[in-house]
């Protein structure tokens, strides 16, 4: 299987196994790429969305559905997605701008 990345080079998984979930992928996925665990990632406040997410055919397959149930043989590609949060309310202070970082 072939995971499609937009900023990366694409991943090549050896998916065996006809019990494999769409979670295994996510999984494989993140390793192979070298990211951290979705366990160890800081929530924002109100941010209850998976951070991950395993696209197929312009579809979202659930963690749980195995890769045969949706349709999927091998050679076949999947979008994986990966949420990355960014800190909001912040501004980089720019020379002759009004913005000052004190309160007075």
């Amino acid at each position: 299987m072939t995971v499609e990345t937009l900023c990366l080079d694409p991943v090549h998984l050896a998916c065996a196994g006809p019990d494999l979930s769409a979670k295994g992928v996510l999984e494989q996925a993140a390793k192979q790429l070298g990211w951290q665990p979705t366990s160890t990632l800081h929530r924002l406040e109100n941010f209850n969305e998976p951070w991950e997410r395993l696209i197929f055919r312009g579809r979202e397959i659930k963690d749980n559905q195995d890769l045969p149930a949706a349709g999927m043989k091998e050679g076949d590609k999947v979008v994986v997605v990966r949420r990355a949060l960014c800190a909001d309310g912040w501004k980089v202070a720019m020379a002759d701008d009004f913005f000052s970082d004190d309160d007075a």
